[in-house]
């Protein structure tokens, strides 16, 4: 756990939407950084957030293969306000269910402690009730003020907060006067106009007592195409004293060091290079794509009534990678081809693993048998384990049944 000596929560400074928060305009009264903030972000391989596919089965996979902070998709915070809380006993997850009985939010103890948040908001009051609604459930909260598609732009979130340095201060000292000093509180930004701009930016944020200050490493007209500039987070990274987390153009393992090596950034997050391969983060090397699909599979199997069209989603955004990113001999890496027509035209779980064969579609039965088992009367015996997590349960039955 990463607990600070004080981890009881902060004198609340708001209580509803009847008054705003107190202006934050200089920071300098406000709770320090907590201590365990280098513990955490230093010398960290983590993967950044991605709408549609940082969900539970990514990060899972994620943190298999090495990674050690994961970030979950940008949620709104107004959606998050309106969330309920639920257990499902039977696959050992936390469930956060909005009003529409919509699961906008799976995690589990598996992740407990490297979990973060990211949230889209404009306003602070809104942005501490989000963060109250999972703060016992996740390691940190982020905001995204990065992001510049009209998505989050519209509603005057993402990169819109860098043009309103007041309202960002605000938002990132609301949430750090009143979360539990174990809860991480970061945001994550883009390049500004220029490097002054971007520094005095990232200072304003640093003095709310952030824990973190990601930067992606590209201005927001740029896209993905585009190549990220690197040097230009480094007078970021002296003028700061809290750890500073790379984003842009992480492809490889080796790239993780060599951005804390070149820039002195205490951690470096990738997105695409996960998409593509979540075994980016393994030491050793990649996996080849196509063992990487299953073990993403099977991660997607053991939860109840997970999104097939989000699984569907990531396994063609994994057939899609560039010519020039990692591939093993015999990885199929396209979606004209058997393969990518049965993923294609799958309308359900089910028929995205009958996609990778036999033994797959084998794994999906015994994980729907398996669950049925363990919410019926023979859950006692499906439990001899003790505390193991129901996944690593599952797994081992599911594996013996579908060989």
């Amino acid at each position: 756990a990463h607990m600070a000596a004080d981890d009881a929560p902060h004198e609340q400074q708001v209580h509803d939407g009847s008054a705003a928060p107190s202006s934050s305009a200089h920071c300098t009264p406000l709770s320090s950084r907590p201590e365990t903030a280098w513990d955490f972000y230093g010398d960290k391989n983590v993967l950044a957030p991605m709408v549609r596919v940082g969900h539970l089965p990514t990060r899972l996979l994620a943190l298999q293969y090495g990674a050690d902070i994961v970030y979950g998709p940008e949620t709104i915070d107004k959606r998050l306000m309106s969330c309920s809380r639920q257990s499902d006993e039977v696959t050992g997850t936390t469930v956060f269910v909005d009003h529409d009985n919509k699961a906008l939010f799976t995690t589990c103890a598996l992740e407990r402690e490297k979990v973060v948040m990211q949230i889209g908001t404009n306003n602070a009051v809104n942005a501490l009730k989000a963060a109250e609604v999972v703060a016992k459930d996740v390691a940190a909260i982020d905001v995204n003020m990065g992001c510049p598609k009209p998505f989050s732009t519209q509603g005057a979130m993402g990169s819109r907060l860098l043009s309103d340095v007041e309202k960002a201060r605000d938002i990132m000292a609301t949430l750090r006067r009143n979360l539990p000093s174990s809860v991480h509180v970061t945001c994550k930004i883009r390049l500004l106009d220029d490097v002054d701009s971007t520094v005095a930016f990232a200072r304003a944020m640093e003095a709310c007592g952030i824990s973190a200050l990601g930067v992606h490493a590209r201005y927001i007209p740029q896209r993905p195409r585009d190549a990220a500039h690197w040097k230009l987070v480094k007078p970021v990274v002296d003028a700061l004293a809290c750890p500073v987390i790379l984003s842009g153009d992480v492809f490889t393992f080796a790239d993780f060091q060599r951005a804390r090596d070149e820039l002195g950034v205490a951690a470096a997050m990738t997105a695409r290079g996960a998409q593509w391969n979540a075994s980016i983060f393994r030491a050793d090397g990649f996996h080849s794509n196509n063992e990487v699909r299953e073990a993403f599979l099977q991660k997607c199997c053991w939860m109840s009534k997970y999104p097939y069209q989000l699984a569907k989603f990531q396994l063609q955004e994994m057939m899609l990678a560039p010519s020039w990113f990692h591939r093993a001999p015999g990885d199929v890496m396209t979606l004209k081809t058997d393969l990518g027509r049965a993923i294609q035209s799958a309308k359900s779980l089910r028929g995205l693993c009958e996609a990778l064969g036999p033994s797959m579609a084998r794994y999906h039965d015994a994980c729907v048998e398996w669950r049925a088992k363990r919410g019926s009367e023979a859950k006692e015996a499906l439990d001899d384990n003790g505390d193991e997590h129901p996944f690593n349960l599952m797994h081992r039955h599911a594996s013996s049944t579908c060989m």
